[in-house]
C-alpha cells in the first residue's frame, strides 16, 4: 500500500491553493498540435489511456519517494504541439506547470512584504499539476524559509498531493462569464467601460503579467470546471480552466487569474 504524506488540514489549506499561493505574512491560510478538433480514433484513444493509467500507477510506486517522483516527472519529454481546442475531458489529461500571476480578482489579498511575496512566486513556479482519470496529482515545493517550523521534521524538499474534483469539460460562454463576474467581480460597470484591476491588485501590481487580462477575450474558448461536491462552501465550483491555445492555460480561482502551460 502506498504512503501519502498527510499533514494537518490547515498546512494543506496553505499548500494547496488550486494554483493561487497566498501571501503568509498576513497570516492567513488559503482554505479554502495542430487542431486536435476532430474525434480522436479508436487505436489513438486506446494508446493515450494506457500512458495517462501507466502514468498514474507510477505516481503510486513512487510515492514514497516525493522527490524522486518530482524529478521523474520534470525530465519527461515536453510536447512541442498542442491541440487547439479540447473538447473531450481526456484531451485535458496531462501535466500543467505554473507560469505566473496574471491580473486578480476582487479577493486577492496584497502583500506588504514584497521580498516575500516573490519568493513565494518562485517556489510556486515549481509547481506542477497533473490531471488523471479519477485524480488530480499537485506537485509543489516545501517552503522552508517562511513556514520551516511546519516542515521541521519534513525529510522531502517536494509534496505530492491527490484530490477527487468533479471535472466538466465544455465552453465558455455568456452565461457562464455572468456567473464568474457575479463571483469575483464584473470587467465593466454600468457604463460598459473596463474596470482598472490595478486597483484590485492595491499596491502588487506589478507581479501580474497582464493586468488588463479580460475574460470575455475568450468567448467560445475550452472550459474545464473542478468542481469539489464535499467543499464546505456552498460554492462547489472552485476553479476553471479556460484553454487559450498553443499549450497557455488560464486558471480562474475567486483570488485571481494565474497562468499555466502544458507540458505534455
Amino acid at each position: 500500500m502506498r504512503k501519502l504524506y498527510r499533514f494537518p488540514k490547515i498546512i494543506l489549506c496553505f499548500i494547496t491553493v488550486l494554483s493561487v499561493v497566498f501571501c503568509a505574512c498576513t497570516n492567513r491560510n488559503s482554505e479554502d498540435g495542430k487542431a486536435v478538433c476532430s474525434e480522436h480514433d479508436s487505436a489513438a484513444s486506446a494508446s493515450s489511456e494506457e500512458r495517462i493509467e501507466e502514468k498514474a500507477e507510477n505516481v503510486q510506486a513512487q510515492w514514497d519517494d516525493p522527490d524522486e517522483r518530482y524529478e521523474s516527472i520534470c525530465s519527461e519529454e515536453t510536447e512541442s504541439v498542442f491541440p487547439e481546442t479540447m473538447k473531450d475531458l481526456t484531451d485535458w489529461y496531462g501535466d500543467y506547470q505554473f507560469v505566473g500571476y496574471v491580473r486578480p480578482h476582487r479577493n486577492y489579498t496584497p502583500c506588504p512584504d514584497h521580498g516575500q511575496l516573490e519568493y513565494r512566486i518562485s517556489l510556486q513556479k515549481e509547481e506542477i499539476v497533473s490531471l488523471t482519470p479519477g485524480l488530480v496529482y499537485r506537485y509543489s515545493g516545501v517552503d522552508r524559509k517562511y513556514q520551516s517550523e511546519i516542515f521541521a521534521d519534513y525529510q522531502y524538499e517536494h509534496l505530492i498531493q491527490d484530490s477527487r474534483p468533479v471535472l466538466t469539460a465544455s465552453v465558455l460562454n455568456e452565461e457562464i462569464l455572468e456567473e464568474m463576474n457575479r463571483r469575483w467581480g464584473k470587467e465593466s460597470d454600468e457604463d460598459g467601460d473596463f474596470v482598472n484591476f490595478a486597483d484590485w491588485s492595491m499596491g502588487d501590481e506589478k507581479y501580474f503579467a497582464d493586468i488588463d487580462f479580460k475574460l470575455s477575450d475568450h468567448i467560445g474558448c475550452p472550459l474545464l470546471t473542478f468542481r469539489y461536491p464535499e467543499h464546505p462552501s456552498t460554492v462547489k465550483d472552485q476553479e476553471f480552466w479556460v484553454y487559450a491555445g498553443n499549450g497557455i492555460i488560464y486558471s480562474l480561482t475567486d483570488v485571481m487569474v494565474s497562468e499555466w502551460r502544458r507540458l505534455r
